[in-house]
């Protein structure tokens, strides 16, 4: 929160809301407020807005809007701030700058301005943004994740994460917080400015929805405006030099039976190693494989595209907890509906008193917020053969090292895993 003395501004301000509440919360204290916003326009067109903003959003009593300093409003763009070096403590834009073609222009904008010490939190995007390191995919769309801002040294992919942190050993600091969504904090430590050594590339660079993402998922929206940008290559060398780029590849077992181990290589030629590419955040899959020693191997994965399907667990029953009304399947506690229906392998229904550790069943319900609810519980018979079963969202998906967590299991898979097309 900024001090006595401080100056703050939003880019991208609106219509002023959270100036307004900001500007009434500090009006003891000797803060100045400033919005930004390219083009001037209701519902904000002049600084004497502020106070329609605060009365529709009842932000301060009528009588005290006379006397709180309001914020001051600039229109332009903010690739150019027309402020001071050194000058601001904070800097903040809540969704703005993903709509913003030359992101990294802006990155280094505030930078300049921040004051030593200073702090600018930038939302970027919202989930499935953070790409790994390997090679593009062709054409317009280069990753399966929907990132905003795409690295990128001729035909490979540079991760965000890794590329500021590699710019976070001087006098700035970048780190990435509030996962799953994609919000960068600058941190300023002494003065100076920033190049971040990327070149703007025009012909990759367009609006989300001219983007192929969408059309298989649920709540995915395509607002907002991709940026490309190629790294230098003095920047680049550097970064394969140190070991910056890494690549996650699986080695085969030494003997069988052995977990899949995971090795990682440097920079050199990319040789991509899974279809796991081809999968994106949000997509329905059902799996098949085996739950083990807490990790769940991965036989075969299909593309579902049922939207209002239930998620759902296979396999056998770790334990089982009546009172409670909670048990254990595929390394999750599952809570239970209000209304759960237990069935017996005769399809007949039953209490869960009936449920034993180690028997086969097949859950469904839905997996939200960190939570597996049961509705339906039904017991089978155990299959001459074990195969366990997932089927769900993807809710995360690392192509680096060959995760992706769906319905809250963690699976991994390995160079047998076969990716199946589904028929709609």
């Amino acid at each position: 929160m900024p001090g006595e003395n401080a100056a703050v501004l939003e880019i991208g301000c609106g219509g002023g809301h959270a100036l307004m509440e900001l500007a009434w919360r500090f009006r003891h204290k000797n803060v100045q407020f400033f919005g930004l916003n390219k083009e001037a326009g209701a519902p904000l067109s002049s600084r004497d807005d502020f106070l329609q903003t605060a009365r529709q959003f009842r932000i301060a009593p009528e009588e005290a809007l006379t006397q709180l300093r309001l914020p001051d409003v600039f229109f332009y763009d903010a690739t150019k701030l027309h402020f001071p070096d050194e000058s601001l403590e904070l800097i903040y834009s809540i969704e703005k700058i993903r709509s913003l073609p030359r992101k990294a222009e802006v990155f280094e904008e505030v930078c300049r301005v921040l004051k030593p010490g200073g702090t600018a939190l930038l939302h970027l995007s919202g989930d499935a943004w953070n790409y790994p390191y390997g090679p593009a995919q062709g054409g317009m769309l280069l990753t399966p994740f929907e990132a905003r801002l795409v690295l990128k040294h001729g035909e490979e992919l540079i991760p965000l994460e890794t590329y500021f942190k590699f710019f976070s050993q001087g006098g700035f600091s970048f780190e990435f917080i509030n996962a799953p969504h994609c919000v960068i904090k600058i941190t300023k430590h002494r003065p100076g400015k920033i190049d971040l050594g990327l070149v703007y590339d025009a012909a990759l660079s367009v609006p989300m929805k001219l983007l192929p993402y969408g059309s298989e998922m649920q709540g995915v929206s395509s607002s907002g405006f991709r940026s490309v940008y190629q790294t230098r290559p003095e920047v680049y060398q550097l970064l394969a030099a140190q070991g910056w780029l890494k690549k996650a590849v699986w080695t085969q077992p030494e003997r069988e039976g052995d977990e899949p181990q995971k090795a990682l290589e440097t920079t050199g030629s990319y040789r991509k190693k899974q279809r796991l590419a081809n999968y994106r955040p949000h997509q329905r899959v059902k799996i098949k494989g085996r739950f083990s020693k807490g990790n769940f191997q991965a036989a075969k994965i299909r593309k579902e595209f049922d939207r209002h399907a239930y998620d759902e667990l296979e396999g056998s029953l770790e334990w089982v907890n009546v009172a409670a009304r909670t048990c254990g399947l595929l390394g999750q506690t599952l809570l239970t509906a209000e209304k759960l229906i237990v069935t017996n392998i005769a399809g007949q229904p039953v209490t869960m008193a009936k449920l034993r550790p180690g028997q086969f069943v097949q859950a469904r319900g839905r997996f939200s917020e960190g939570k597996f609810v049961v509705e339906q519980l039904e017991m089978k018979e155990t299959p001459t053969v074990h195969v366990d079963e997932i089927q769900g969202k993807i809710h995360t998906l690392n192509i680096g090292n060959g995760t992706l967590k769906v319905a809250g299991v963690t699976v991994f898979t390995h160079p047998q895993t076969k990716f199946v097309r589904s028929r709609r």
